[in-house]
């Protein structure tokens, strides 16, 4: 079965916007975070616009800002940052903005003017909202109070300082800086040709947090009560007093502290309290102080904590999210719901990071001279893609052996190592031998295909830290070890090897087992793979890891003596 290329043209220049668009948020990102540079949200939206518009002049097709933008999204889920879910809303968004400006004025000045505009003013109301969910609309009756009490003490009227003029003349400002952006923009695609540029080297490694991996539980569980819980501490401080909610949230705060101590990082900061006791304060003193002629009011002091008991639950909150929101898991619903294709583009657009960062100055260096930057990101905008349409058209052949449980996959797979070893073909990987005792299957040992090694590899009871599914308990050094064996497989250049994994199921669905091993093998061309895999398993299987099987063979249907036969065909025709 002769697979087709997965992703298209626009997929692939889209991965190559992505990539820049991801370097550019996270260097600039931490940069800003680093240096608390005030109004940062709306300086990331200036070389954002800049970037989409540049590129868009060396390849103007449709739908290639919003593809860009989920891209560069999703790269942004692996920033070091607590909390991502901000960032990837504010980073889709300019996207979008900028996608509905150009379908309704063209791909013209004017209609880059327009996005650019709208997309840096979404950083204000990116931030406006983003308060808003922090303090809830009392932070807006405590805006009014502010206002109606800085009147006061300057001797002004409300009609010699309309706020109006002062929202307009604020939105003008960040219109202004579009339109700075999307010109800039506009001026450097046009003058920069797009050249071969140098052999881009794509790299294998996807960054932690994208690919699979046993090293981090996740849970889909913990997922859902974070968003249960969320939703019912917003309604408890909104509808009760603060004795009542503050120890729900207290507890909540702790058991999240607990397991997501990297995560929750704002609370450790010292200006973080500072902004805490100086929203309780200015609530204490100017709220309804006009009304009532009280200043320092206990109602004030009242609203000012409840402001902030919803603003530490939101940030521990969304930080949570954040975590689980990585989990592998949520890959695979992705893929079931026709994603596949940005998640293939994202996983290029990973492999591009390497060269992509060391292509850029330092932080500091990027934010004085981004033209430079952008100018040379252009030029070599073309090898990047041509990196990236070379590695989707080499891509590995699987093969799948499938039966049910029992039914001898493992049998059928030992047999077939002794045909292709009669062929002289090398084979690489292992297989998972049950290991009996009476009638009773107590487990598997793995057994190395190249050296003839075996190793424990699953028991059937459980041991506290191991792996779990089913009734067998799964050894984490063993999976490492086999994790080795297939990386060592593939990177030593042996074409004329294939690799036998023993087998896939319900673990590696759930993110654990071989599923880090299968993104790495599916990443790796040139290689000929056969993959044992449970029947009620394939579709889903297929599904997750998005690819077309060189051939699907039922255990007793088929012989391994046919499937040796395939494989040798298939190896000489690499050749």
């Amino acid at each position: 079965m002769t697979r087709e290329r997965k992703l298209n043209e626009k997929w692939l220049k889209a991965a190559v916007i992505g990539s820049y668009w991801g370097a550019f948020e996270i260097i600039l990102g931490s940069f800003f975070h680093n240096m608390h540079f005030p109004m940062s949200g709306t300086m990331l939206s200036f070389f954002s616009v800049m970037l989409m518009v540049s590129f868009s002049r060396l390849w103007p097709e449709r739908g290639l800002f919003w593809r860009a933008g989920m891209i560069a999204a999703l790269m942004k889920s692996i920033s070091p940052s607590a909390v991502i879910l901000g960032p990837m809303t504010g980073i889709m968004l300019e996207a979008i903005l900028m996608e509905s400006a150009t379908m309704l004025l063209g791909r013209t000045l004017p209609g880059y003017i327009a996005g650019g505009a709208l997309a840096v003013s979404s950083a204000l109301i990116h931030k406006i909202v983003t308060l808003f969910i922090l303090y809830g609309f009392d932070l807006v009756k405590l805006t009014v109070f502010l206002y109606q009490y800085a009147l006061k003490v300057l001797n002004l009227k409300g009609s010699q300082v309309d706020p109006l003029w002062l929202i307009l003349i604020i939105a003008l400002l960040y219109f202004l800086t579009g339109t700075i952006a999307a010109v800039t923009g506009y001026l450097v695609g046009n003058r920069v040709p797009q050249g071969a540029g140098k052999k881009i080297r794509l790299s294998d490694e996807q960054p932690a947090g994208f690919s699979f991996s046993s090293g981090k539980e996740y849970s889909l569980i913990w997922l859902f009560v974070h968003l249960f819980i969320f939703s019912f501490l917003l309604w408890m401080i909104s509808r009760y007093p603060l004795y009542v909610s503050v120890p729900f949230v207290l507890v909540y705060v702790v058991v999240c502290l607990v397991r997501y101590r990297q995560a929750i990082r704002h609370l450790k900061k010292p200006w973080f309290w500072v902004q805490v006791v100086g929203i309780t304060l200015l609530a204490s003193l100017v709220w309804k102080g006009l009304e009532t002629g009280n200043y320092l009011s206990r109602e004030g002091l009242v609203t000012g904590l409840r402001m902030n008991l919803r603003a530490i639950m939101v940030m521990v909150s969304f930080s949570a999210i954040s975590v689980e929101f990585r989990n592998p898991v949520v890959r695979i619903l992705l893929f079931r719901r026709g994603f596949a294709n940005l998640y293939l583009a994202t996983g290029l657009a990973f492999s591009s990071f390497p060269h992509v960062m060391d292509s850029f100055p330092g932080a500091r260096e990027l934010f004085r001279h981004p033209v430079t930057t952008l100018t040379g990101a252009l030029a070599h905008a073309g090898a990047l893609y041509s990196g990236f349409a070379s590695r989707e058209e080499r891509q590995p052949q699987i093969f799948l052996v499938t039966g049910g449980v029992g039914e001898g996959k493992t049998s059928f797979l030992q047999h077939l190592v002794s045909r292709l070893q009669q062929r002289k073909i090398r084979t690489a990987g292992f297989l998972a031998q049950g290991i009996v005792e009476g009638e009773e299957k107590k487990g598997y040992a793995l057994l190395d295909l190249a050296s003839g090694e075996t190793r424990p590899f699953s028991e059937a009871r459980k041991k506290h830290g191991r792996i779990h599914t089913g009734r067998f308990t799964f050894n984490r050094e063993t999976v490492r070890w086999g994790e080795d064996l297939l990386w060592n497989a593939v990177s030593s250049g042996r074409d004329h090897t294939v690799i036998i994994l023993d087998e896939i199921g319900p673990l590696e669905l759930k993110g654990k087992g071989w599923a880090r091993a299968l993104d790495n093998l599916l990443r790796n061309s040139n290689t000929t793979q056969v993959w044992s895999v449970r029947s009620r398993s394939v579709a889903a299987v297929v599904r997750a890891w998005n690819f077309t099987p060189a051939r699907i063979i039922e255990v007793g249907r088929g012989s391994p003596d046919e499937l040796a036969a395939l494989l040798e065909k298939t190896l000489k025709e690499k050749k």
